[in-house]
């Protein structure tokens, strides 16, 4: 759990280097490593039970690329596991 903490403190400290605002086209290359940091966010917060934050980040994928099967996947599985931690799953 201690590396996971970590880990989700170093995707942390990136996404708040990205720039807020761009220019167009030029801002895809960013959204799409936006999308891939808030989706490992979502895993590691997951993997030590921080359930609503998984499914919060997640959903912020989702608002970058509403498409988005992982971020789907990733909300699901974030919901799912807290269901289950609380034994209302079965």
């Amino acid at each position: 759990k201690g590396k996971m903490k970590e880990a989700a403190q170093r995707y942390q400290y990136a996404l708040r280097k990205f720039p807020r605002e761009g220019f167009g086209e030029d801002m895809r290359p960013f959204n799409e490593l936006r999308v891939s940091l808030y989706l490992n966010l979502s895993r590691c917060r997951r993997k030590t039970n921080d359930f609503g934050m998984a499914e919060e980040f997640a959903s912020k994928a989702l608002e970058l690329k509403p498409k988005s099967y992982e971020a789907f996947y990733a909300r699901a599985r974030a919901k799912r596991s807290s269901r289950y931690h609380l034994g209302l799953d079965m």
